[in-house]
């Protein structure tokens, strides 16, 4: 019976199988759990998750890029006690896989990539029920790879391997329409919007490349008042906390914090600061801010020398500190691929 059970459009290699007189249940990888009657017919299915590539918080859900196993949506009510309530399964037509995704600012949209040049929109209204909303036609980036996604005020900003695209995905989602873009040289490797004290209600966007630090004031559906920040190595991931950036890189996991200062364009120093540094860690390094006094970050466990997440206070934001002094870090987190508060 391998290769033997079929969603509408994807088929599963088999790797076991339990049959009684009334049907059976196979074990078919990142196909889940496959049910099937005596004609060995799929009457319904179990999904049990693919490689998690990320995970993304939108209020009471969580939303999961898994890999060959699609899009997962967990009821995260009770932080406790996730519950998974929907896989949005790749067609095996359009996309095979799901390695990045945006949730729109009320939810009933999200937006999936393959890490080809693709977006697709998908309908989340009723989280137990996903679907594409035009599988056929999707949003194309203007240059390069889709490595990043995120929300950027009523837009969707999509981070290649060459670009930063704002598109407008709410209008019709059915048919994204990019309204600006910027040449990112190195491609993006993080993204985060954010606002500023100094212009109350506005929309910013902090985007990573390797070796520089970027922001972008979000004037309607267009990018202006750039500013840029280079001498950077290997930055892989940001957050933004009350008008200053933390910037992290793979080289020596080093966190460094940037002031960003008014008027437009934003001014950005790391004159001042006192970088930190996490420890190398395997793969990418991540960084989020858990609150206004916290970040949390991976790094290198202290003396397990292991992947470890660790708590960064940032009461003095110009001098990010483990928090508790001497901690350890929390491990093992064998090639961490995500991180998000």
């Amino acid at each position: 019976i391998n290769e033997g059970f079929f969603s509408p459009s994807t088929s599963y290699a088999t790797y076991d199988a339990g049959y009684s007189a009334g049907g059976g249940v196979a074990a078919c990888g990142p196909g889940g759990a496959r049910f099937f009657d005596t004609g060995l017919s799929e009457t319904s299915h179990y999904k049990t998750g693919g490689y998690a590539y990320d995970v993304i918080p939108a209020g009471d859900y969580l939303y999961v890029p898994s890999g060959s196993a699609g899009l997962a949506i967990l009821d995260n009510s009770d932080p406790t006690w996730p519950i998974t309530l929907s896989f949005l399964e790749p067609d095996d037509i359009n996309f095979t896989e799901v390695r990045f995704v945006s949730v729109s600012a009320d939810g009933n949209f999200c937006y999936i990539s393959d890490g080809s040049g693709s977006v697709w929109a998908v309908n989340t209204s009723n989280k137990a029920a996903p679907f594409l909303v035009s599988p056929s036609t999707p949003y194309t980036a203007s240059a390069g790879n889709v490595r990043k996604l995120s929300a950027a005020g009523d837009f969707l900003a999509v981070g290649t391997t060459a670009s930063i695209d704002l598109v407008d995905a709410i209008s019709d989602p059915a048919v994204p329409v990019m309204q600006d873009t910027r040449t990112i040289p190195g491609g993006v490797t993080g993204i985060a919007q954010f606002t500023h004290s100094a212009f109350p209600g506005q929309i910013f966007l902090g985007v990573a490349s390797p070796d520089s630090f970027h922001t972008f004031f979000l004037n309607g559906g267009t990018f202006s008042d750039d500013s840029s920040l280079g001498g950077f190595s290997n930055l892989t991931d940001i957050a933004v906390v009350n008008d200053t950036a933390f910037v992290i890189s793979s080289s020596g996991g080093v966190i460094n914090p940037v002031t960003m200062t008014a008027p437009l364009p934003l001014a950005l120093s790391t004159s001042g600061t006192t970088p930190l540094t996490v420890g190398w860690t395997w793969g990418e390094a991540y960084i989020a801010a858990v609150n206004g006094s916290f970040l949390a970050a991976s790094g290198d466990h202290a003396i397990g020398g292991y992947p470890a997440v660790f708590l960064i206070s940032i009461v003095n934001p110009l001098a990010p500190a483990f928090m508790p002094s001497g901690q350890t870090g929390v491990y093992p987190f064998d090639m961490l691929t995500g991180l998000n508060s």
